[in-house]
């Protein structure tokens, strides 16, 4: 197959060379303005081909609403840009009607690939949107121009269940998701038609509510027989203590379908207070009378018989 290719070329060259030579040998005969006109078509063409040899090159140019945003080599590159538009598109590919195409010859110009030309397409064309598909499960159920908007109406749906009072987890009973997409800016979905597809879902909530309270402290008392009764002093000061009490509950669209799961932990345990008392009695007597000189005192206050 080498050797009859190059037998072929062999013979196109012996060819070409001998057009040559017939061609000047006929010139040589001809007339004044027959020789003036083969010069100037030899001029024209040497012309074409150091232009073209310097990198003039006949490229297209792709066009929106007269405005140039991309420059492809050849018409194949525009046709595999054109199909890799349409199918990153998420509804329609209806939208690139509207792309034009115009030839131009360029002077070592810089051409835009098959990928780059077709991301180019999308973001220039005013009919697409580039924004986020959202998908509840394998569905497609709407389009959003930003994913702070998704966050948003998302979060609104499931924060709707949250417990006062308590640290709250929520999540959908089915895989909701927003995926980067092109698609046809008259397809921007609504907020009402996103809420309104997260509506139909159950929203299962974790609520956790963590509680931290005082314990009060106990009294000791200690009694001390060596010291006298009324005595007191506190031996060891008491102090309250601290417990922590986790109860986590689960809830589906706000109704509590698990019993809770309490537990309580001691933080900082109470301090006994430690009072002695004295126990020591202390008995009073009166002083001693001295007694009658001679006989006994009457007691009565008024005279009588004994």
């Amino acid at each position: 197959m080498l050797d009859y290719k190059l037998v072929t070329i062999l013979e196109g060259m012996i060819i070409i060379q001998e057009a040559v030579i017939s061609f000047f040998e006929r010139l040589k005969s001809a007339s004044r303005l027959y020789k003036l006109i083969a010069f100037a078509a030899i001029s024209v063409i040497l012309v074409l081909v150091s232009v073209f040899s310097s990198g003039v090159k006949l490229t297209y140019n792709l066009i929106y609403d007269g405005n140039v945003f991309a420059n492809v080599s050849s018409k194949s590159v525009y046709n595999e840009a054109v199909e890799l538009a349409s199918a990153q598109l998420a509804d329609s590919n209806s939208v690139l009607d509207n792309l034009e195409i115009k030839s131009v010859v360029t002077i070592n110009g810089k051409f835009s690939s098959a990928k780059e030309a077709s991301q180019l397409i999308l973001q220039n064309n005013p009919g697409v949107c580039n924004g986020f598909e959202v998908r509840v499960d394998d569905k497609i159920v709407g389009y959003v121009s930003t994913f702070e908007e998704f966050e948003t109406l998302k979060n609104n749906r499931l924060n709707a269940f949250n417990i006062e009072g308590a640290t709250c987890t929520s999540s959908f009973s089915a895989s909701v998701t927003a995926n980067n997409a092109f698609f046809s800016s008259k397809n921007l979905s609504k907020q009402s038609d996103i809420e309104a597809a997260f509506a139909k879902l159950d929203v299962q909530t974790v609520a956790i509510t963590d509680t931290t309270y005082s314990v009060k402290y106990e009294t000791t008392v200690k009694k001390d027989s060596s010291k006298k009764a009324g005595y007191e002093k506190v031996l060891t000061q008491g102090s309250n203590g601290t417990n922590r009490t986790v109860k986590e509950v689960t809830y589906l669209n706000g109704q509590a379908v698990s019993e809770p799961k309490v537990s309580t932990t001691v933080v900082k345990a109470p301090v006994t207070e430690v009072v002695v008392v004295g126990t020591k009695n202390v008995y009073v007597t009166s002083a001693p009378q001295n007694a009658a000189s001679s006989g006994f005192k009457w007691p009565l206050g008024v005279k009588g018989v004994i």
